[in-house]
């Protein structure tokens, strides 16, 4: 099955047809793929050929054309839809059971003419992303204590396990950018650093937090906040920098070091596996 759908909170409209006669039906899709590549060179006089200095991929272009059935009831669903469309939102993709999606706005929509109750369509959506999203996010533990007198022991014996060292598996075929939430619980510490090992990148947080406060390291977004709402980006250390940390696909060997034990501190680490192309 596969399918297209692009929503926001004017609503959704739902592409690839169906039973639905009310349907956007798609007969032409393309910007799905790979997208291109632009590529800073010099060339130097004498020399064949060029020396590539950078690369970056290309904000991704996708096209859809296709009619719709504007019979009946079908002439409001088609305004609604075009309400939809006016505003940025998220274009959604489904493919043999995978769901990937992107941020998109429509930068045209055109009417290529009628056939009966058929109105024929060209919409073409702009992501400023060259990458698709997985649709779930992975949210793996980083830092946190196991109680183990759940069950019967003799002594000697642990009373728990404690946490500190992970490896994060990225699925997807491009680095991600993750979000770590820090519950302090009721023994707050100072220092806390946040290694990824596989790629020799850390963050350290020079804060002391309130009881049972929760900090917010959001690295795509460039920011760190408490659920205070305070603005924490000054605690981040001098040689921490958020550009370069990433989730490699493949493992990630993660680990959070504290100058001390808390048995009540927690880590968590969120983020949503990255992809070059919309569809396997």
């Amino acid at each position: 099955m596969f399918g297209i759908k692009f929503y926001n909170d004017c609503g959704t409209v739902n592409f690839g047809g169906g039973a639905d006669l009310n349907s956007w039906r798609v007969t032409g899709c393309d910007g799905l793929a790979v997208p291109g590549r632009s590529f800073t060179v010099c060339r130097y006089a004498g020399i064949d050929g060029q020396t590539t200095v950078a690369s970056r991929r290309e904000a991704r272009t996708v096209t859809l054309s296709g009619d719709f059935y504007a019979g009946g009831e079908g002439e409001t669903a088609y305004k609604r839809a075009l309400s939809v469309l006016g505003k940025s939102g998220t274009l959604e993709v489904k493919s043999m059971g995978e769901t990937r999606r992107t941020e998109a706005a429509c930068a045209s929509f055109t009417e290529r003419g009628r056939q009966g109750n058929y109105r024929l369509f060209t919409v073409q959506f702009v992501c400023d992303s060259p990458y698709f999203e997985s649709a779930v996010e992975t949210e793996v533990p980083l830092y946190k204590t196991i109680p183990l007198l759940d069950s019967d022991f003799t002594f000697p014996g642990k009373f728990s396990e404690r946490i500190t060292r992970t490896l994060v598996v990225n699925g997807g075929d491009s680095d991600a950018e993750p979000i770590f939430h820090i519950t302090a619980g009721h023994n707050p510490l100072g220092i806390l650093t946040i290694v990824n090992h596989t790629t020799n990148q850390r963050l350290s947080i020079n804060y002391e937090p309130l009881a049972d406060e929760i900090i917010t390291v959001d690295v795509a977004a460039r920011r760190i906040y408490s659920s205070g709402g305070n603005n924490l980006l000054n605690c981040l250390s001098d040689d921490s920098f958020f550009d370069g940390f990433t989730i490699v696909p493949g493992g990630n060997d993660i680990e959070v070091v504290i100058g001390e034990s808390n048995r009540e501190l927690a880590v968590s680490c969120r983020f949503r596996n990255r992809y070059s192309e919309a569809v396997c």
